[in-house]
């Protein structure tokens, strides 16, 4: 081959491997760059995550709170049922047929699972455990609004069913504050012991089993719940291992005992 035709193919060849070069450090070069923001966009997503948590561990204690205070009440109110219709002060039983009526339920925070699940964030996640614990903890949220929404029933239920034939509408009024501020003033116990509409056992053993059901229902919501806090603190600590958070947003939680 003559000297000159080689030169040139030399030429050739070596521009072509530095536009080759070139284009494949370009491409890896925008790899990089894409994988950075990738993963800064994961951290983010988990940071939210971090404090959706621990909005979510504020709320649950408050809400065990009163549920707790809840299901005294209705524990209280069962033990005044007796084979000949109900024992105890009239007082007593207006107060606790009204204290019972008041909602108790738990509300997530869902704009990282949101974000997460249905704004295309999930892409960004890497870690296939932090995608299953969290996937668990929002089955299990799942559960718990099922939960909730067969206790609105119940206590719909009780509030239009037996509750109304036993009780008087003007002694409720009266001892009713819904803009009290917490739960146990939003309910008063009436002077005196007024008179209830019946002492008909059959509608008295009708509300105590209205109150029963509730009672068992709330108790299952507890246990999720409980179950709920657990999934929270492993999360949590899943997510800053895995990220190296230091700080943990359950340290700045607030629990309130009051609504």
């Amino acid at each position: 081959m003559p000297d000159s035709l080689a030169s040139h193919w030399r030429r050739y060849l070596g521009e072509f491997l530095s536009l080759f070069l070139a284009v494949s450090l370009g491409f890896f070069v925008d790899n990089y760059r894409e994988e950075r923001e990738d993963r800064h966009r994961e951290r983010v997503l988990m940071q939210q995550v971090l404090q959706d948590l621990a909005s979510d561990k504020e709320r649950l204690d408050t809400n065990l709170v009163l549920r707790n205070r809840r299901g005294t009440l209705m524990d209280s109110l069962l033990d005044m049922a007796a084979p000949a219709g109900m024992r105890g002060p009239t007082s007593e039983f207006y107060y606790l047929t009204q204290a019972i009526r008041l909602r108790s339920y738990f509300e997530p925070t869902n704009g990282a699972f949101d974000q997460l699940f249905g704004g295309g964030g999930l892409q960004f996640v890497q870690r296939v455990e932090i995608i299953s614990a969290i996937q668990r903890y929002r089955n299990n949220l799942a559960n718990l609004m099922a939960l909730q929404a067969i206790e609105e029933g119940q206590l719909d239920s009780y509030r239009n069913g037996p509750m109304p034939e036993v009780v008087d509408a003007v002694v409720v009024r009266s001892i009713r504050d819904g803009l009290a501020a917490t739960y146990d003033e939003r309910t008063r116990r009436p002077a005196g012991n007024p008179p209830l509409l019946t002492t008909d056992p059959m509608k008295l053993n009708r509300l105590f089993q209205s109150v029963a059901s509730m009672v068992s229902m709330n108790e299952s919501s507890v246990r999720v719940l409980h179950g709920l806090d657990q999934q929270i603190h492993d999360l949590v600590r899943l997510i800053a291992m895995t990220y190296g958070l230091s700080t943990n947003p359950l340290d700045r939680s607030r629990t309130t005992t009051t609504p």
